[in-house]
């Protein structure tokens, strides 16, 4: 079972630059740090809203 830790502050970020098209959003960090995680959390965000 996979355990996501929620990091609304990260995710906040992510959702604030979403409608900025003229910027390319790059999310570094060192290994092993939640990076991929952090955008699977943003992906399930995106399909939730668009469900509504």
């Amino acid at each position: 079972m996979e355990v996501l830790i929620n990091r609304p502050g990260y995710l906040n970020k992510l959702k604030s630059l979403q409608e900025r098209t003229d910027l390319v959003k790059i999310i570094t960090g060192a290994r092993r740090r939640g990076k991929s995680k952090l955008l699977a959390m943003f992906q399930s965000d995106l399909q939730m809203r668009m469900a509504m």
